[in-house]
Order: structure tokens, then sequence, then C-alpha cells
């Protein structure tokens, strides 16, 4: 998913190899965080996210799959076109993104926030990827960016 709750990609890797995942993934864009639909996070992500340098995340508890399934069909539905998901690890996957997303929602809505108040809106992706890949503030963000 993007920053701004789009699907990039449901595409499931099974028995590819970590080269393969690695070109498909930094071909679809810059990466800021991997999503887990476990917790805790698997050792095979953990060192996929080390090798694109950026976090997991992890839902808070361990969700059944029922649950899982509830989640990705509510977002499905809300969706303006028809977004196939070919087995089980696709829905495994939406549902490890729906929660990441969930997870860093708030604080994309105070970088939203913030950039409209002081008429800065056109300076949302070089603020995000500071803030969420450069680990700095929003003020710092800013004040990297204006000199």
């Amino acid at each position: 998913m993007d920053l701004s709750g789009k699907l990039v990609s449901s595409k499931a890797f099974k028995n590819e190899s970590s080269s393969v995942i690695l070109r498909a993934i930094r071909h679809k864009g810059r990466v800021i965080a991997i999503s887990s639909d476990v917790t805790p996070v698997p050792a095979a992500v953990k060192r996929l996210a080390a090798q694109l340098g950026c976090d997991t995340l992890e839902p808070r508890i361990n969700h059944t799959y029922l649950d899982k399934i509830h989640v990705v069909d509510k977002w499905l539905k809300e969706q303006d076109k028809y977004i196939p998901l070919e087995n089980r690890h696709e829905k495994d996957a939406l549902a490890a993104a729906l929660y990441g997303y969930k997870r860093l929602k708030p604080l994309i809505k105070r970088i939203e926030d913030h950039l409209k108040a002081t008429d800065k809106t056109h300076m949302l992706q070089d603020i995000q990827e500071k803030v969420f890949v450069g680990k700095r503030s929003i003020t710092n963000a800013l004040k990297d960016l204006l000199g």
C-alpha cells in the first residue's frame, strides 16, 4: 500500500528467492515499512525489512483468519474497482498491509494537517519521506527542506 491507502500490489511470493522478491518490491517504489499479519514478526520478514532498510510493523494481537477476511472484505467493498485476490497468501498480505496502514495513519494525518495549516501541501511526499525514512519530526523535516 502507498501512504494514501491505495493498493500498490497484492502479489504473493511463494518459494521465490529473496533477490526476486527484493527486485519486485523495489520496482514498486520506496518502502517505509513491511507489515506482518502475525506477532511476533517472522525472521524472514525481519530479514527482508533489513535488506530494504525499513521498519517492520506487526498487529498488536494475532488475529484469526476470519478476522483477517473480515478486514480485507470490508476494505475491498470500499474500493472503486474490483481487486482480485488469488489465494489466502494474498489475503493475509493485504490484511497485514491494512493493519500496518492503520498504525501509520495517525502520523500520516498529522503530516497532512500540519502541511495544510502552513500552506505547504505541495511538500507532502518530501515531508513524508523525511519523517518515515529519515526519522525526522514534521517540524525538523520542514526545516531541512526549507533551509
